[in-house]
């Protein structure tokens, strides 16, 4: 159970950071993605992506192994396009 609540959160923060490098992010669409992964938001975009993308690598530092039992969903994308 643990382990789909991490990949979810990963999910919601890859999501997150796909919308923050936009030039106009969706401020709700951020909003929604920070409170699902559990993160406290901000109005300015850039604390918003300092905050994703430390929990990102203390998440991947807390479970080394996670990248290779997982795939990350840009991988699985480019995948399917083929």
């Amino acid at each position: 159970m643990a382990e789909s609540v991490r990949v979810l959160r990963l999910e919601h923060l890859e999501f997150l950071v796909d919308e923050l490098i936009k030039a106009k992010p969706q401020e709700a669409k951020v909003r929604r993605y920070m409170e699902a992964a559990g993160l406290k938001y901000d109005s300015d975009p850039i604390l918003c992506m300092n905050m994703v993308l430390s929990t990102i690598n203390r998440i991947q530092r807390e479970e080394p192994d996670s990248k290779s039992q997982r795939t990350p969903r840009r991988a699985r994308e480019t995948d399917r396009s083929r």
